[in-house]
């Protein structure tokens, strides 16, 4: 057996002396302490797993007020937590729209843009929305925008880098804080709501003669399934965005339900909180509600 047998011995040969010539056991293949501390000294410490704080602080809003923070993200996600209240004494438009931009900062082009709206709570306590998603430039504006024209809100919030990513943008209100003006399910009193995915609940509810009932749904981007039934009576139910200003004014769900009969729908729920409604439609019996909004959330 010869060289002759094997052609491409001598280009294998040639790789070989190239290899060796380069003496890679020499070279520095990791920076050293120094150069590592003077990175961190300069550009912050890298985010190598979890979490890291991008941002914190508080917008104070004033009655129709605006605040903005904008941000540099360093990880593929990003993660929200935002505790909005009422400042000092509780409006009557208990709402603030939270804008999100994905921004270019050479061109100034957006990238990506999704709004928010997020209920306040009663002055004293907070209420409690958190949300991750993917993030979609390398500058992120978030600006606060009080949608009550009469009473400050303040909102206490904290951006932090994920060192993965996320499927969609999911901000969800996991707080039970009551909100100016408005009423939670019944099921509120389980204790469950949304870290239950129980979006609001009720079970044999009277609905006076003439008369109706109108309950606040946490924020819950996503598919919901719904349950209704007229334990007794005739009466309409409406699922529909809390704000007809930043929304359709038309119902996303609209049935008559009659005496005995069940309705269930699937339907998709904006980034904003929504109003379940039940109004009878006798003006001389009561009527009675048995009825559940579920967040789907695989189904999402």
């Amino acid at each position: 057996m010869t060289a002759d047998d094997y052609p491409d011995w001598g280009a294998l040969a040639a790789l070989q002396t190239f290899i060796t010539n380069l003496n890679l056991a020499s070279q520095t293949l990791q920076a050293t302490a120094t150069e590592i501390a003077d990175a961190i000294a300069s550009a912050g410490t890298p985010l190598l797993g979890g979490f890291t704080t991008e941002s914190s602080g508080t917008a104070a809003l004033t009655a129709s007020g605006t605040d903005t923070d904008t941000i540099t993200p360093r990880g593929p996600g990003y993660q929200i937590g935002l505790f909005p209240t009422y400042h000092s004494s509780n409006g009557s438009n208990p709402f603030v729209q939270v804008t999100v931009s994905w921004l270019d900062p050479v061109t100034g082009n957006t990238l990506g843009k999704q709004n928010w709206v997020i209920a306040v709570s009663e002055f004293g306590s907070h209420q409690v929305v958190t949300g991750r998603g993917p993030v979609e430039g390398p500058q992120l504006q978030v600006e606060f925008t009080n949608l009550d024209s009469a009473e400050a809100v303040d909102v206490v919030y904290n951006v932090q880098a994920m060192t993965q990513t996320a499927a969609r943008h999911d901000w969800r209100q996991t707080g039970t804080a009551a909100v100016p003006g408005f009423s939670g399910g019944p099921g509120d009193g389980l204790g469950l709501g949304m870290s239950g995915l129980i979006l609001g609940c009720g079970s044999g509810t009277t609905i006076a003669a003439n008369g109706q009932l109108t309950y606040l749904l946490p924020l819950y981007a996503g598919m919901a399934g719904l349950n209704i039934t007229a334990n007794a009576g005739n009466f309409t139910a409406r699922i529909e965005p809390a704000l007809t200003d930043e929304e359709p004014a038309t119902a996303y769900f609209n049935p008559k339900v009659a005496d005995g009969t069940t309705v269930s729908e699937l339907i998709v729920m904006p980034r904003q909180p929504c109003v379940a409604n039940f109004a009878n439609l006798s003006v001389t019996s009561a009527a009675e509600v048995t009825w559940s909004v579920l967040a789907m959330e695989y189904a999402s």
